[in-house]
């Protein structure tokens, strides 16, 4: 339903192009009233069939949809809104008369009459040449043909100029002009709807979806049930479900596109599959990753909604290479922790304990318990800043081994160690037994000594 709504706009769009202009020295409400003074009465001409730019590149309008002809395949809602947009921004300045215009000199104004737009309805059809651009101003030129009449205009684009721009130098500028050959030379593949979830859209899927199932080579299986934000495997004990991350992945997933788009011929199949993806709505959705089609290799999507071939690139592919650990908050201390927290008791130790309570209600401050403590501001900020970064990864302590210990620190009713091993720095909460993992190489950029964090 909302889909149809959005063409009926883009037909209301054509129907504001062919009435909506102005004739130096009259007025627009008279015009409009004025029949024979439209370019062309698109009520008369019935529904509109389909269109065409440059070199034949055809758009079918059937059953409230645009379809490109050559593949039958819908178009993207926003190229098609695109084109009649910068369509709808045309505006007609005055008709040329027959002295002015003949066919002796139509070249002058008209240079190529290959780049045209035509539009095909029940009872005719209406086409538009785009001509030159005039010199002294914006303006350009448009051969109008119809069954009946053929004439040249002089039309402006009465859309505001992107960017800056100097007010003089107004009428030199072919900003608008050159949009206008972009859309008269849009091809079929420029029309073509890329999304692989054409059908489904955020309303729907942040209403219905209960369960995100994904299989890859790189991970274990596992799944995400989306209204009880958890996962299976269980998020760990002391972490909690990621849902920024949750969301953002919803929200790219939604939106992937294809760099290519491939309809099946006979003989030619998906091989060596190498993820899968099964959404769980009022139906299923089933996303299949192959890394061949046919003779070619890369990296192709296949869907049980259609039985087109999406061939993807890198950025889509790490969708499917998600690990269950995407979608847990892997942060030591969570942002809205600091945020609804402007003092808490935080100590570290080295050898022996120094307690301090943060103090970030308007500016960072380290107040000591022990005045003889004096804390160095910049080493604990930086120090928290850290521990509210994501873990590469996450795993349950299985041992008690305190061995490499850099230093302690106490928060939040726990006790944390910090270890360098092997250029991963752990971080063990010893209350809830899990272990941190930060792959850093080495300590160059992580405070780790006393002295960065108290004065002598």
């Amino acid at each position: 339903m909302k889909k149809n709504l959005f063409f009926l706009g883009i037909l209301s769009a054509l129907i504001i192009f062919t009435y909506f202009f102005e004739e130096l020295g009259q007025s627009k409400k008279k015009l409009l009233e004025e029949s024979e003074n439209r370019l062309f009465d698109a009520h008369k001409l019935g529904t509109m069939l389909k269109f065409s730019t440059m070199n034949q590149n055809e758009i079918i309008y059937s059953n409230n949809n645009f379809y490109t002809k050559k593949l039958n395949y819908p178009v993207s809602p926003e190229e098609i809104k695109y084109f009649f947009d910068v369509l709808s921004r045309i505006k007609i300045k005055r008709y040329l008369s027959k002295q002015e215009v003949s066919k002796n000199n139509i070249d002058l104004f008209i240079p190529d009459l290959n780049r045209k737009v035509i539009f095909e309805f029940e009872k005719g059809k209406v086409e538009f040449t785009l001509g030159k651009k005039m010199q002294t101003d914006p303006s350009f030129y448009i051969l109008v043909k119809t069954k009946v009449d053929e004439f040249v205009v002089v039309a402006y684009d009465e859309s505001p100029l992107e960017g800056a721009y100097v007010e003089e130098n107004v009428h030199q500028s072919s900003e608008k002009y050159n949009r206008l050959v972009r859309a008269f030379s849009m091809t079929e593949e420029d029309f073509v709807d890329r999304k692989i979830l054409k059908y489904l859209d955020w309303e729907n899927l942040s209403k219905s979806l209960t369960e995100i199932k994904i299989e890859n080579l790189r991970n274990i299986p596992f799944s995400i049930f989306s209204q009880k934000q958890t996962t299976n495997p269980d998020i760990l004990k002391g972490l909690r479900f990621n849902e920024e991350y949750y969301l953002v992945f919803l929200g790219a997933f939604l939106n992937m596109k294809a760099q290519n788009i491939w309809l099946p011929e006979k003989g030619i199949e998906n091989k060596d599959q190498i993820a899968h993806i099964v959404l769980t709505l009022d139906k299923k959705i089933d996303l299949k990753l192959f890394r061949k089609y046919g003779t070619q290799t890369g990296f192709f999507v296949k869907t049980n909604l259609e039985e087109t071939i999406f061939e993807i690139d890198q950025n889509i592919v790490r969708l499917f290479f998600s690990n269950v650990q995407d979608f847990w908050d892997k942060r030591v201390i969570s942002e809205s922790f600091i945020k609804e927290n402007k003092q808490f008791d935080f100590s570290i130790i080295f050898n022996q304990e120094y307690a301090f309570k943060i103090d970030n209600t308007s500016k960072f401050n380290v107040l000591p318990k022990n005045p003889d403590n004096k804390p160095k501001n910049s080493g604990f900020k930086e120090l928290l800043d850290f521990l509210q970064r994501e873990a590469d990864f996450v795993k349950k302590r299985v041992e008690n081994n305190n061995k490499g210990i850099l230093f302690s620190f106490t928060f939040y009713s726990s006790t944390f160690h910090v270890i360098f091993k092997e250029g991963d720095l752990i971080i063990v909460d010893t209350k809830n037994d899990l272990e941190f993992h930060y792959h850093l190489g080495d300590l160059s950029r992580f405070r780790h000594v006393k002295s960065d964090f108290l004065n002598d």
